[in-house]
């Protein structure tokens, strides 16, 4: 079957070997102008028994594409308007005390979604856990993770599980 690619003023389409359009699937003009990404982790645990409503910040930044998100106070700040996804996870190691700790993401305070993750006082382990929020975002917003609650003992973050949070820009 022959095929080849035509052409013309308004998309791009497909012809199969019977002459038959098929129209792309993206168009060219729908793609995003600007790539907006970030991921990063804390380098260590957390001190134990955090407050409610206490900020996380994920000090090691490995993508910052757009340069929105801040590792000396953990805030994502909206370099432009769109629908982004954001990602985050909490880990617990076991200690003497069921440890526990219950994240939340917020969009200039407000709540979007939260994360809990509880761990055992028998043995050793460690216990994670994680959530995708995808939401409006409008240029400025800012987006950040914090303890809903206080925890029990320290957020956990090491080589064999990361607490991380990561962001991208779906589409504008």
């Amino acid at each position: 079957m022959k095929s080849d690619l035509k052409t013309n003023d308004d998309s791009v389409t497909f012809h199969s070997g019977r002459n038959q359009p098929v129209p792309r699937i993206v168009p060219p003009d729908s793609y995003p102008v600007s790539a907006v990404a970030f991921y990063g982790y804390m380098s260590k645990s957390s001190a134990p028994n955090l407050s409610p409503h206490h900020p996380i910040v994920y000090d090691l930044v490995l993508t910052n594409k757009g340069n929105g998100y801040n590792k000396g106070d953990g805030i994502f700040i909206a370099p432009t308007t769109g629908v982004y996804a954001f990602h985050f996870s909490v880990c617990v190691i076991n200690g003497p005390e069921i440890p526990w700790a219950c994240l939340e993401i917020t969009r200039n305070g407000n709540a979007l979604g939260s994360t809990f993750e509880e761990g055992t006082v028998s043995g050793s382990g460690y216990h994670c856990s994680s959530t995708l929020v995808i939401s409006d975002v409008d240029v400025g917003d800012h987006i950040f993770i914090r303890t809903q609650r206080a925890t029990r003992g320290p957020i956990f973050s090491g080589d064999i599980g990361r607490t991380s949070f990561s962001g991208w820009l779906l589409f504008r």
